[in-house]
């Protein structure tokens, strides 16, 4: 199965979206931070980054461009979970995609399970 990297600095989310990815077999690493995240992307293969958009150190949108710069890790696919709404961060679908992003979901509207599988359908 996959290893995912969530950064989230809501432990309660992360730890609902953690257990539903492990139930499905997949390795899951929690980080707080931004610079966590990378670390954590560069330890191990990782086949997806799922990312709340607000950080406390970097928002989401730093840490993908960042991402990029390296080969071995733009080819992470990245999903962002988060309250913020994409039309408020102001980056076109392409810039997204870009960014490696294969999917944007909305924290407030959907439940962990469902979440979890829009996730897992996004994984190589």
């Amino acid at each position: 199965m996959a290893r995912i990297v969530v950064v989230d600095p809501d432990v309660l989310t992360a730890r609902l979206l953690t257990q539903q990815l492990e139930a499905t077999g997949h390795e899951v690493v929690h980080c707080v931070t931004a610079e966590q995240a990378f670390a954590a992307c560069t330890e191990a293969p990782t086949q997806c980054l799922v990312a709340e958009l607000l950080l406390p150190d970097h928002n989401a949108v730093a840490l993908l461009q960042l991402m990029q710069s390296y080969p071995v890790l733009a080819a992470i696919k990245a999903v962002v979970v988060s309250t913020v709404p994409s039309s408020m961060v102001g980056l076109s679908r392409r810039a997204w995609q870009e960014y490696g992003v294969v999917d944007y979901l909305s924290k407030l509207h959907m439940r962990p399970g469902a979440v979890a599988q829009r996730i897992i359908r996004n994984i190589p």
